[in-house]
């Protein structure tokens, strides 16, 4: 919504320069932040044909954020946690263990983390940093002495 050829109005009737909107929104996108009006405390968001207008070359980066947060927001969808994975895994239960077609990364939909069935991801995320520690491990793979 154009209002003259140095300014740029949102639908939230916020106006800007568009030099500094401009600005304002390729430090965002560089931040990889989910993109508003730059008035405080308005949650207009930003859309595609205001991306066309005011920083065109942005636009495939603004596109990703968007998918970001899409599948990040979403109760059924998420990210492959495996090293330099791209895949996004869905499914219709909250928790239950997954495998990435694509690098075979075993991990929990719930909370991205190894797969811990039948433990609830809280329960989990308790109790394996006890796995870790010393006493855990004496008490795993040691036995007592049969001697008197």
């Amino acid at each position: 919504m154009s209002q003259d050829d140095h300014a740029y109005s949102l639908p939230c009737r916020h106006t800007f320069c568009r030099e500094c909107f401009s600005t304002y929104l390729s430090v965002k996108m560089e931040d990889r932040c989910v993109l508003n009006c730059p008035q405080h405390g308005c949650n207009e968001h930003i859309v595609e044909e205001d991306v066309i207008e005011l920083l065109p070359s942005m636009l495939n980066v603004w596109k990703q954020i968007q998918f970001r947060n899409f599948v990040m927001k979403s109760h059924y969808t998420t990210f492959c946690p495996g090293n330099d994975c791209t895949m996004v895994a869905f499914s219709d239960m909250k928790t239950c263990d997954a495998q990435c077609a694509k690098c075979d990364t075993n991990f929990c939909f719930g909370c991205g983390e190894k797969p811990h069935t039948p433990a609830t991801c809280s329960d989990a995320e308790k109790f394996m940093p006890l796995f870790d520690t010393s006493d855990y491990c004496v008490m795993k793979f040691s036995k007592r002495c049969p001697g008197p």
